[in-house]
């Protein structure tokens, strides 16, 4: 019983301090994109935020579907995402999937992407997960989770959900964690460990 009521304690406290260490960007119109933000594709979100008396801009591009030239069956697409601080180019993300005869897509889940300082050091951390793939039956969609801090990169990579399972609350979809995550801070690794439980079904549009 005494247990249970520290944990009561001291879970309210654990909840507020993730919410502080939250930073909530501004959403910018995909037509107000200026000309100095070089990117590929078309911009589908884009979002900037100040800290540190920096200014940052995050764009997420996709290109259309692109027919191959020598089978008209065969499709590709890209995504692209791009940080820029006080007008630089930090990283850069981009995926793709070429050759494609069935049902293609990338997609950006717009719920997953955050900014955060978990391990409050000044540098932020930034989230980016999406899906991609071609395939032609309800089987589960390639997934990625992508973490940078500065310019270093973490990921989880993995599937969605099976459209044709059932999951329990308990359940998961399949996923390996890289080094960089499983060494770092544990902070950070249960913020990536609950974006991807909450955000790995398959039916987001």
């Amino acid at each position: 019983m005494t247990s249970l009521k520290l944990f009561c304690m001291v879970l309210p406290l654990l909840f507020s301090d993730l919410i502080s260490a939250q930073i909530i960007p501004g959403k910018i119109s995909t037509g107000n994109i200026s000309s100095d933000l070089k990117h590929q594709g078309t911009v589908i979100k884009a979002f900037s935020w100040t800290d540190n008396n920096s200014v940052n801009y995050l764009l997420y591009c996709e290109t259309d579907e692109q027919s191959s030239s020598t089978n008209p069956n065969e499709k590709s697409k890209e995504l692209y995402v791009y940080y820029y601080r006080d007008g630089e180019l930090v990283w850069k993300i981009s995926d793709f999937v070429k050759n494609c005869e069935f049902d293609i897509s990338t997609y950006f889940i717009e719920p997953a992407l955050s900014i955060t300082d978990l391990n409050k050091n000044g540098s932020n951390e930034i989230w980016v997960m999406y899906r991609l793939g071609c395939k032609s039956d309800v089987s589960a969609w390639p997934l990625k989770l992508i973490m940078y801090e500065g310019n270093e990169k973490f990921a989880i990579r993995g599937e969605t959900r099976d459209y044709s399972e059932s999951y329990t609350a308990e359940q998961d979809s399949p996923k390996k964690i890289d080094d960089n995550f499983k060494k770092g801070d544990e902070r950070i690794l249960g913020y990536a460990l609950n974006l991807w439980k909450k955000n790995n079904i398959p039916n987001w549009e």
